[in-house]
């Protein structure tokens, strides 16, 4: 963020190809309604998860990276990413608590 690691146009173009990726269906489906997320999902089977940046709709941002151990290819492991995203996202937007960070 502060471009001590990499320069302004490739922190640009990775958070170009992050905000293109096409499953939505982890991370993405726990950000409410104004917020904007960047992400990796990964899926091999026994293992499922999403990381990325996350943007409320106030500009302020988070980081979340949740992976799932699960049987092979079960559904609870996506699930169990969809309803964490939501909880963190519903609670670090409640407009008390996005005024203290």
């Amino acid at each position: 963020d502060q471009h001590k690691l990499i320069s302004e146009g490739s922190q640009f173009q990775v958070i170009d190809i992050l905000r293109h990726c096409h499953n939505n269906k982890l991370l993405a489906a726990g950000v409410g309604k104004g917020g904007t997320i960047a992400h990796k999902t990964g899926d091999i089977g026994f293992l499922v998860g999403d990381a990325g940046i996350i943007s409320l709709p106030n500009g302020k941002h988070y980081l979340a990276g949740i992976f799932v151990i699960r049987p092979h290819d079960d559904e609870r492991g996506r699930e169990f990413v969809r309803q964490v995203s939501r909880i963190v996202y519903q609670y670090l937007d409640q407009p008390k608590l996005s005024q203290k960070y």
